[in-house]
């Protein structure tokens, strides 16, 4: 079969051809179906994380509603809050703790416990304190555990306003690593570096607000 102006002959496909064609069409199948299996099993583990690790908290800020007034000092409240776990999932290597907005508390001024492994069936983890009536709306007490994260060990923390009884947890930056090396590079505080800085924000949390005539009675 010949051409006009000299192009090669078009020839049909092959047998061969086809299979080949039919092959990397299979691969490409492939390499998508293994991406998206993936996808799911690292979904699948995030989910089973979040159902199986996490235990949701009950805090009770325990105030006496009786304040203290001693030869005409400021008045001071006593607090004994309490936490209890709820749910699925451990904590390990809990302890309470006491701040006074971002600061904790001098360990003089509060009593705390400890627990090596924090659960459902665990009695609750309790505090105690006596503070100024008017610095109640800025203390705060929560617990904190540890978890592991890749090769290391990090503590996580959760807290209730003993006034406001708002929740907050903390969250920690993203690059910890980097930012602590930031924190450390003394040569370069004109662009802010060299400066001690939190590696993490508190950040508010919503609690159960559900109501109770929405459950079955």
């Amino acid at each position: 079969m010949t051409t006009d102006c000299g192009q090669e002959p078009v020839r049909p496909p092959s047998g061969f051809d086809a299979i080949l064609s039919f092959f990397d069409a299979l691969s490409s199948f492939a390499i998508l179906v293994g991406v998206a299996s993936l996808a799911f099993a690292a979904w699948s583990y995030q989910r089973n994380r979040r159902a199986t690790d996490i235990q949701g908290l009950t805090f009770d800020v325990g105030q006496n509603p009786v304040a203290t007034v001693v030869n005409g000092a400021p008045a001071t409240a006593e607090f004994k809050p309490s936490a209890t776990a709820t749910g699925p999932g451990v904590r390990f290597g809990a302890r309470t703790a006491f701040w006074v907005d971002d600061k904790l508390m001098k360990a003089s001024m509060w009593e705390s416990s400890e627990r090596g492994r924090f659960d459902l069936d665990s009695e609750p983890m309790t505090g105690e304190v006596t503070i100024p009536v008017d610095l109640a709306p800025q203390a705060w007490f929560g617990i904190a555990w540890d978890t592991v994260v890749g090769r290391g060990i990090r503590t996580e923390f959760v807290r209730v306003n003993l006034r406001t009884q708002k929740l907050q947890r903390w969250k920690w930056y993203r690059f910890v690593g980097l930012h602590r090396w930031w924190c450390e590079q003394s040569w370069l505080r004109v662009l802010g570096g060299g400066q001690r800085r939190q590696a993490g924000r508190w950040k508010a949390i919503s609690g159960d607000t559900t109501p109770g005539w929405q459950f079955p009675t």
